[in-house]
């Protein structure tokens, strides 16, 4: 709503009218009665030199009645000289017009309606939300027994890659979790997710190499490698179990649908509401809401198929579900809504 049509605007102008329409009624009546007293006091004044001084004291008033009637006047020239200098309508005489009692009126319906119109949307949206969640939970339901009693099936394809695929994709692993465990949850995650979404960018070896490093998932990955290797030397052990999942086919660390995992206090550009820098900006589980980091920092109130994550990415409203942290000081890991459909879509019957 822009300035001249907002309610709240015209009220403030609208009493300041009726404040400078008082002034202006009053100062003409002071005027006069002050010059009439002026020339009364002359009059029976015994002092004969008194008509100049009450002359120029009656002069002054009448001036300084008519600057007063004048500066409305003035702030009007001033508003367009400076409209003409800056090529800019600073809309001056229309918020004037506006602030009118029926006008304010007007405007205040509309200001209503909007607002009302915002709070469906919000409430659609809200809904739309916990509409999501509820159907998140169903399918995340679905596999909990499976995944407890350990049916779910953990082998996945296995990718012929060439030695130095291999280590740069470790390389990413490693500087994504630095320690064993989560490096290999690392190396789950780039295969499933490549299998779930990654059809654009070629199949096996080829595709899932090009898939981490041209897909943005985790950034400019060519560059982040060649920095890190700079500094840092992969380490044996990790590439080891990177090798064991991606080219031997072991997802045994995740379910092939796990396809997310962020950090807190991590992120250089975005910011969450409550004011960190970070990828996780909320926790929901049956206990509450958690929005302050050190709620989000701590691993206990996240619970397996059960806390939903919310990160700064698509205005705070993506999602997914805690799956587990594969190292004590690792990221959580969790399934989003798209990752869990697609990946029965692609397993049924199986």
């Amino acid at each position: 709503m822009e300035i001249c049509t907002n309610p709240d605007i015209l009220r403030v102008i609208y009493f300041a009218k009726i404040i400078i329409s008082v002034i202006f009624t009053i100062i003409p009546i002071g005027i006069i009665v002050m010059v009439t007293f002026d020339f009364c006091k002359k009059f029976f004044s015994a002092k004969e030199n008194t008509n100049k001084d009450d002359l120029n004291l009656a002069v002054k008033r009448i001036g300084y009645g008519i600057f007063i009637f004048l500066i409305p006047f003035i702030v009007a020239r001033i508003v367009g000289i400076i409209e003409i200098v800056f090529e800019k309508s600073l809309n001056y005489n229309s918020c004037i017009e506006n602030a009118d009692s029926d006008i304010i009126s007007f405007y205040q319906s509309i200001y209503d309606m909007e607002e009302e119109r915002e709070k469906i949307l919000q409430d659609q949206e809200i809904q739309k939300l916990l509409a999501e969640e509820e159907e998140f939970k169903d399918l995340s339901d679905t596999l909990k027994d499976s995944t407890a009693t350990g049916e779910q099936s953990r082998i996945g394809a296995k990718y012929n890659l060439s030695e130095r695929q291999l280590e740069r994709l470790a390389t990413i692993a490693q500087k994504e979790q630095e320690t064993v465990k989560g490096a290999e949850a690392e190396a789950c995650l780039m295969a499933n997710r490549f299998e779930l979404f990654g059809s654009n960018n070629g199949t096996g070896a080829e595709g899932l190499y090009n898939y981490v490093f041209t897909s943005g998932w985790w950034g400019d990955a060519e560059k982040k490698v060649n920095k890190y290797l700079s500094n840092n030397k992969l380490r044996e052990e990790i590439k080891a179990v990177v090798k064991n999942v991606l080219v031997n086919g072991d997802r045994s660390e995740l379910p092939l649908y796990v396809d997310e995992h962020d950090c807190w206090n991590c992120n250089p550009e975005k910011y969450c509401s409550g004011g960190f820098k970070g990828d996780i900006c909320l926790l929901r589980n049956k206990d509450g809401e958690y929005s302050k980091l050190a709620d989000i920092k701590n691993r206990a109130n996240y619970i397996k198929n059960e806390t939903i994550i919310y990160n700064v990415y698509g205005d705070n409203r993506n999602f997914y579900t805690f799956y587990s942290f594969p190292a004590s000081n690792s990221d959580p890991f969790g399934y989003t809504n798209s990752a869990l459909n697609k990946y029965k879509e692609l397993n049924k019957g199986g």
